[in-house]
């Protein structure tokens, strides 16, 4: 179960002790750096559905007072 969550883990789960900590902790960090690079990925093509969107409502404020 907490090699499926920490894919790391998988080897660390026979160790004790202050070593499984760190093996723990240590996948965790890898873990974050991947979360980090989707979070931004996503929040990247949420500036582009952003930016999207204001242009298409410029254009129907355009047609409409046309």
């Amino acid at each position: 179960m907490l090699s499926r969550l920490l894919p790391g883990a998988g080897m660390c789960l026979s160790a004790v002790g202050l070593t499984a900590r760190y093996c723990l902790f240590e996948s965790y960090i890898h873990n974050l750096a991947i979360i980090k690079q989707k979070m931004l990925l996503l929040m990247w093509h949420a500036d582009i559905r952003l930016v999207d969107a204001e242009g298409f409502l410029r254009q129907l404020l355009a047609k409409g007072a046309g």
